[in-house]
């Protein structure tokens, strides 16, 4: 988990039975910086120093469904919602939220549907 700061208090909420491979990348709502300023550089996160933070767009938690799995070096953008039963690819990027049962790879598209089961 990168760019996590406590005094946001955006969470990381993963279900039951999840596949998760190495180098896996999630990235929280502190990553948000300020883009009308000298610097992006988020001096307000320094002991010592006196500054409230700006008013940046929060995103929400990052939810993980149930038995989701996620590919080596993916990367899991802020406030985006995985299904259960999603599939995200090795070397995805995950910037929206995920249907459930749902597969993305690398463009972060959706390449197959989810199988509906019916009974006849």
């Amino acid at each position: 988990m990168t760019h996590h700061c406590e005094w946001l208090g955006d969470r990381l909420i993963i279900g039951r039975f999840c596949q998760i491979a190495a180098v896996v990348e999630f990235v929280m709502n502190g990553a948000n910086h300020q883009m009308n300023a000298v610097s992006a550089f988020p001096f307000y996160t320094l002991k010592g120093w006196s500054m409230n933070p700006p008013d940046l767009p929060f995103k929400g938690d990052t939810v993980i469904g149930n038995d989701a799995r996620i590919g080596q070096h993916a990367v899991i953008l802020p406030g985006v919602h995985i299904g259960d039963g999603a599939i995200i690819g090795a070397n995805s990027v995950a910037g929206c939220d995920v249907n459930p049962y749902a597969m993305i790879g690398n463009p972060a598209r959706p390449f197959r549907k989810p199988l509906i089961m019916s009974r006849r």
